[in-house]
């Protein structure tokens, strides 16, 4: 049994020894295990509301009977596997704005995500984040089969550079690894980086979906080693303590 008071321990104290601008949320699909720091902290998304957006335009098109359209299907990998942003700007056109992904969200379960106008700068939080993987990842979720498919070999093929955070949990023993980064150098932040990475590592035991968010870092690069510990950090007294 694992002690999940004593892995939200360390990891805070890990967070906290390296600035406390992040948090984590960890669960375990598969034995309903769940960790969280930091959980309602709310950080700008970035890039990773592309996953939310592609959900969003999916329930608008199986609300009307049909599938993704060729060019649709085209943005929608864009934006995922390279982090197209002309491809993401167009997605979120379609499904109608802040809007269309506010009333998404409430069929995706998310309390804690706010939409704004320019998609990146929707805030969230590693709880929602958890709660939207879920939501797409569940045979009993919103999304059709075909839709659950499509979204997650995406997610499965992400380009090399943008395979940070939630890949460096996954061993040898995963049989499947989802990701979607994000970042952002932060205007009114005077330029440090919000630096995030959403995904989920799926075990023969294990099913883990995994949000890691954080801001304040001077670099991307500073941020995306924060990010990598962090993650490290969780996965690793989670199996350690896996008995």
């Amino acid at each position: 049994m694992i002690d999940t008071a004593a892995v939200e321990t360390a990891l805070s104290a890990y967070i906290d020894a390296r600035g406390g601008d992040a948090a984590i949320a960890v669960y375990d699909r598969t034995t309903g295990t769940s960790v969280s720091v930091g959980g309602s902290a709310e950080f700008q998304t970035a890039s990773i509301v592309k996953v939310d957006i592609i959900a969003a335009l999916m329930l608008q098109r199986q609300a009307d009977g049909e599938s993704l359209s060729s060019q649709e299907k085209a943005w929608a990998e864009a934006a995922i596997t390279a982090s197209d942003n002309d491809s993401a700007t167009a997605l979120f056109k379609a499904i109608g704005g802040r809007s269309g992904l506010a009333a998404a969200n409430t069929t995706l379960g998310l309390t804690e995500t706010t939409p704004s106008s320019s998609w990146g700068m929707t805030t969230t939080t590693v709880d929602d984040q958890v709660r939207l993987l879920n939501a797409v990842s569940d045979t009993d979720g919103p999304l059709s089969a075909a839709n659950r498919a499509l979204l997650q070999g995406w997610m499965a093929n992400v380009i090399d550079e943008q395979r940070f955070g939630v890949t460096v949990g996954a061993t040898s023993a995963a049989s499947a690894v989802y990701v979607k980064v994000g970042w952002v150098d932060l205007d009114d932040e005077g330029g440090l980086y919000a630096t995030n990475s959403v995904g989920r590592i799926v075990e023969d035991d294990h099913d883990w979906v995994i949000a890691v968010l954080s801001d304040h870092n001077q670099s991307l690069g500073t941020g995306r080693t924060l990010v990598d510990g962090i993650v490290t950090t969780a996965m690793g007294l989670l199996r350690s303590s896996d008995g």
